[in-house]
């Protein structure tokens, strides 16, 4: 059985982990075939909207323990896997799972159901929208097998959450509920049904001027990292560049 399933419509991509038997636990072939998914998607130019969802009782329960195991009898080492081969943003492979769909042009709405652990919810926060059942359990577990979030975390959570809020929760590996986290600022949205209501949103999303949006991200994503006077100016070049266009006149 493939370990994600994709499915384009209509310019939307919809893209599940697809372990429902270990509650779509995080193994060395379903991490890949995020990685080449994601990379695939970022190529596509016809592509206006991205859902990410976990087929059955959960999102993501983490990394799959097998993968520890093999890596401490040396089956699996970072040489056999490429695991330290790093994209263009010094990104390790447990990174660019996380941190990929923050690169893809366009918007990725991340539906979370049942749980999201460990390196599950450093992929949801990798999302640009997180749409979240209020009964979910999430939690930075790592701090509790004596790690760290490793999956680029540490950089999804500095915009999303207060550092103190963002201390307590990796400090005390604690589970959190939906609720909590959308009182958190790290869900958008709560939703008993977050694959449909992301889905919906996906499709509003699409129906907008497609170089808009993507433009629209690319200045979202980088404001935090610039000055006001380099933000402006990003703003104005952006503006610029769409006003009058093809697809710009046919929205206006």
């Amino acid at each position: 059985m493939e370990t994600i399933s994709l499915e384009i419509v209509e310019h939307i991509a919809d893209i599940r982990l697809n372990r429902p038997e270990k509650r779509n636990a995080i193994n060395l072939e379903l991490m890949l075939s995020l990685i080449t998914a994601a990379k695939q998607l970022k190529a596509n130019k016809q592509l206006r909207a991205i859902v990410l969802s976990g087929n059955g009782e959960a999102f993501c329960a983490g990394m799959d323990f097998g993968i520890f195991t093999d890596m401490l009898s040396g089956k699996i080492t970072a040489d056999s896997t490429g695991f330290e081969d790093l994209s263009e943003q010094g990104a390790n492979k447990g990174q660019q799972m996380g941190w990929l769909w923050q690169e893809i042009p366009v918007p990725v709405i991340a539906a979370v159901h049942g749980a999201a652990l460990g390196a599950g919810l450093n992929i949801a926060l990798g999302a640009d929208i997180r749409i979240v059942t209020p009964d979910a359990k999430l939690g930075f577990l790592e701090i509790t097998w004596g790690f760290l979030p490793d999956t680029s975390a540490t950089q999804s959570l500095r915009h999303l959450a207060s550092l103190d809020r963002i201390k307590e929760l990796i400090f005390t590996g604690r589970l959190f509920s939906g609720q909590e986290a959308y009182e958190y600022g790290l869900a958008t949205e709560l939703a008993d049904s977050p694959h449909e209501r992301a889905l919906e949103m996906a499709t509003t999303i699409a129906g907008q001027n497609p170089d808009a949006i993507r433009r629209a991200k690319d200045m979202l994503n980088k404001l935090a990292f610039l000055s006001v006077e380099e933000g402006l100016a990003l703003e104005a070049e952006h503006c610029r560049s769409l006003l009058g266009s093809p697809n710009q006149l046919e929205a206006a």
